[in-house]
């Protein structure tokens, strides 16, 4: 069997500066290539990476652009079939300055990390698939976006709720010894040949339904206008916010609901369930939280008149409880109904709702807002205690974690496997993680006064505003730099 030939890249990053002994180089090379072209000798084909990018995308020489341990050595050890059929091969390997490169080597190693099996053997070059697999325009979870003439291929992470969109992982050779890059973002259905099914792992294939993404986010741009990411689709929502604010994000049937204070100062929704003014006054300053429930969703937010409401499919009313100005409400679904923490107009931590009407007793900083989360066991609260350091209680107990928070900053819970997972900017400036999802410094800086937002599930996800000004995404969903500049002081939601 002969060995496969690595997937190239005829370019480097786009506006890469060439050198003129560079430029000199590719003369000879082009000329080289066509004189071999002339007498007749067919070459492999040469590929242009991953192609239709939409928005903002990941672009590293490294590996930042890919999760799951994939590099070098993570994709050369173990019983890898992934690594025998494409990893380095002599002569004409994938070697490359920053190591392993190679776009078949990356998806195989993603099918064999699915669980597929050892399939005995390889099946040549990307441009080569398509020969032993039928493609179609029906994309899945798991499934492989194969571009035939571009002699490459990438996994496919997720499907857009109206099936237009594909989000891809990919690894890419670029020849010359110019080194690898990996990249990750958003493509059309239409921008590859086709898709190939060879081992998916969400619905979609054939037969199937199109999978519903599982992190989308949303936030307040620089432009002042909602946006969203992620699953919920790279877009400008075409909808002015009040600046200085974040909006909410939740999972509903058909996609995903957003809730957000809008430059007129009253609360909006939009989403798959509708977009509608609820013609209630937000008090300055401050964001509603949003939560699925049965039939469709619940907001929480402070009223202009300081108190702290709800509006929904469960009914819209004043719960007659006094918020501390300049702070938000956090909401949660649990057994068909709702749980709601705040800050109270005495600086003590309150729950309303499923969660008990009832002053906690717990004095919280100043400007700061809690979160709650639900899970079998009941509600998880976290906030930024008096002291500065982050506090947890309800479910699991009362305990003071002993992390110091940044302040003006509130944290973000969510259940997830093994329980809470909560997250939080601490007094370094830093993303930090604790509960479920890992005490760790994640040594990623965020931007000053600024809140980061968990999603949980079988893995956490993680959305927040960096130094740079920009929305990253850390966790389940991979850490990667959007390139979506955010409006200042303001948090993104993520679902």
């Amino acid at each position: 069997m002969r060995n496969a030939v690595p997937c190239r890249s005829s370019s480097a990053r786009a506006g890469t500066l060439l050198r003129r002994v560079g430029l000199l180089r590719q003369l000879v090379v082009s000329l080289a290539a066509l004189a071999v072209v002339l007498i007749g000798v067919i070459l492999a084909p040469i590929a242009q990476g991953t192609t239709g990018f939409i928005g903002s995308y990941c672009h590293d020489r490294g590996y930042a652009c890919v999760t799951g341990g994939y590099a070098a050595t993570a994709a050369s050890t173990g019983n890898s079939w992934a690594w025998r059929y494409y990893g380095e091969q002599g002569a004409g390997g994938i070697g490359t300055p920053s190591g392993p490169h190679n776009c078949t080597l990356y998806v195989a190693w993603r099918l064999q990390q699915a669980g597929m099996v050892d399939p005995k053997r390889a099946w040549g070059n990307a441009s080569e698939w398509g020969n032993v697999f039928s493609s179609d325009r029906r994309p899945a979870v798991g499934s492989v976006a194969w571009w035939k003439s571009g002699n490459h291929v990438a996994y496919v992470e997720q499907v857009s709720a109206d099936g237009a969109q594909v989000y891809v992982r990919a690894d890419n050779y670029v020849p010359s010894g110019a080194g690898g890059y990996t990249d990750a973002g958003w493509i059309s259905v239409n921008a590859p040949t086709g898709f190939l099914h060879i081992h998916d792992v969400g619905a979609g294939a054939p037969g199937g339904s199109v999978t519903t993404p599982t992190a989308g986010i949303a936030f307040e741009a620089n432009t002042s206008h909602l946006w969203t990411a992620g699953g919920a689709g790279t877009a400008d929502r075409g909808l002015g916010m009040m600046p200085g604010t974040s909006p909410a994000i939740a999972a509903v049937s058909g996609g995903y609901q957003v809730a957000f204070q809008a430059n007129t100062g009253n609360l909006w929704t939009t989403g798959p369930l509708g977009t509608r003014d609820f013609g209630l006054g937000m008090m300055a300053g401050t964001s509603p939280a949003i939560a699925a429930v049965p039939g469709g969703y619940q907001i929480a937010f402070q009223a202009n008149t300081g108190n702290l409401w709800v509006a929904g499919t469960q009914g819209t009313g004043d719960f007659h409880l006094g918020m501390m100005r300049g702070t938000s409400p956090a909401i949660a679904s649990h057994n068909g109904g709702y749980g709601i923490a705040f800050q109270a107009n005495t600086g003590n931590l309150w729950t309303a709702g499923a969660a008990g009407t009832a002053d906690r007793g717990l004095g919280m900083m100043a400007g700061t807002s809690p979160a709650i989360a639900a899970n079998s066991a009941g509600y998880g609260i976290a906030f930024q205690a008096n002291t500065g350091n982050l506090w947890t209680t309800g479910a699991g107990g009362t305990a003071d974690r002993g992390l110091g928070m940044m302040r003006g900053t509130s944290p973000s819970i969510a259940a997830g496997a093994g329980g809470f997972g909560i997250a939080f900017q601490s007094n370094t400036g830093n993303l930090w993680t604790t509960g479920a999802a890992g005490t760790a410094d994640l040594q990623l800086g965020m931007m000053a006064r600024t809140s980061p937002s968990i999603a949980g599930g079988s893995s956490y996800s993680l959305a927040f505003q960096a130094n740079t000004g920009s929305l990253w995404t850390a966790g389940g969903v991979g850490t990667t730099d959007l390139r979506l500049g955010m409006a200042g002081g303001t948090s993104p939601a993520i679902a």
